[in-house]
């Protein structure tokens, strides 16, 4: 077992949970040097690669607001078989169940000074319409120290015992936008700044966002998300396998 009974308790009341140096560093130095070749185009994520931060006028000519990446794992597929891949899993089956499996993974940037927020969201308003087993997380794995100043994660406790609330596309604009975005503000929410190798685990309806990087420094998280295998079987079906750029069938509630 990686959890402990608090950790549990304190996950299922508050919808979140901070895991303190979960991957070594050296481990984590090793992901960065993977994944900067997906960063850099040495190898290339064709439309996999998107701006979630397209919906704000662009800070730097040579990087995205923020750049996301989604399914690493095609291009590096030793992340398949990696610890935080492994580990993760094994947070996720505690959590939710031994029906439990991967159902995506992404990397995330905030590029220094690009300061660009990530909206206020629940994960829940990017599924498709007609999930029927919600059980779902996501592991954030802290590749850089997260701070205030750089975009840490903000959580609302207790959110994941609400309903998906109103979303709208970032800016108002479905065509370019990568990321929703629903009404919400820090007064709301609690600061979680953590260090590299540490990781968050949300439920998929937790509101979440991020500040703007208005740092020198590169911020930067690699993500998995979990659900059941039936419902990931169901996703594939209905051609959901997170490697589009947007799906026409989702359940924005607009």
């Amino acid at each position: 077992m990686i959890l402990s009974k608090e950790n549990f308790n304190d996950y299922n009341k508050n919808g979140f949970l901070i895991i303190s140096n979960f991957i070594d560093e050296k481990i984590v130095d090793n992901y960065i040097k993977q994944l900067d070749l997906l960063v850099n185009g040495s190898i290339s994520t064709g439309k996999q690669r998107n701006d979630l931060g397209a919906h704000n006028t662009k800070q730097d000519k040579d990087f995205e607001n923020i750049t996301q990446i989604m399914l690493p794992s095609d291009f590096l597929p030793s992340l398949n078989e990696s610890e935080f891949f492994s580990k993760s899993k094994e947070v996720a089956i505690e959590l939710l169940g031994n029906d439990i499996d991967r159902d995506m993974d992404m990397y995330i940037e905030k590029a220094p000074f690009t300061n660009t927020e990530t909206p206020w969201h629940q994960d829940s308003a990017y599924w498709p319409k007609g999930m029927k087993d919600t059980r779902s997380l996501s592991c954030w794995l802290a590749l850089d120290d997260a701070t205030l100043d750089n975009g840490c994660m903000w959580y609302v406790p207790r959110s994941h015992m609400e309903a998906t609330r109103k979303h709208n596309w970032a800016g108002n604009d479905e065509k370019n936008s990568y990321a929703l975005v629903t009404e919400c503000d820090e007064s709301e929410g609690i600061a979680c700044p953590i260090t590299a190798g540490d990781m968050i685990v949300h439920d998929g309806r937790t509101l979440h966002y991020s500040r703007g990087n208005s740092t020198a420094k590169r911020r930067r998280a690699l993500i998995t998300n979990y659900r059941s295998e039936e419902m990931i079987k169901w996703e594939r079906s209905i051609g959901y396998d997170h490697r589009n750029e947007k799906i026409d069938d989702n359940n924005v509630i607009s």
